[in-house]
């Protein structure tokens, strides 16, 4: 038996409601991942402002501070690039799951036009079948 246009509409649709929900979980990991790493970025940040020398200090307080001072901007830069690519991950993946839904959108009014096609040409067939009353 062949399937009707519709329902292979009806089905496509299904599957990216599938995908779709695929996507949807990426997105809600990422927006954790990314929101995380903002925090980070923001703690790193704030321990360089409290970093800054204050005051007189010995040349060997001064190069160790440095060194950690250094080390911290370092771990804040990686940071801040890590940020930046899961920002824009985060918006590739958006795009899909928009680009995904309306597709969706677009198979289930396939689906819809091809079930009144589909009643309609049955309606056809049911009038053409019926027997004709002759009148004379």
């Amino acid at each position: 038996m062949s399937r009707k246009k519709s329902d292979l509409y009806h089905l496509m649709a299904r599957k990216e409601t599938a995908q779709r929900a695929g996507i949807l979980n990426e997105t809600a990991r990422l927006t954790q991942a990314h929101l995380q790493a903002e925090m980070l970025n923001e703690k790193l940040r704030e321990l360089l402002n409290d970093r800054m020398p204050k005051g007189v200090l010995l040349a060997a307080d001064l190069r160790s501070s440095q060194v950690l001072t250094g080390k911290i901007a370092t771990e804040a830069t990686k940071s801040r690039e890590k940020v930046e690519k899961l920002a824009q991950d985060l918006a590739e993946a958006r795009g899909e799951l928009a680009k995904r839904e309306h597709k969706k959108r677009i198979l289930e009014d396939a689906a819809l036009a091809a079930k009144r096609d589909e009643a309609e040409d049955a309606e056809k067939r049911a009038a053409s079948a019926a027997p004709q009353i002759r009148r004379r």
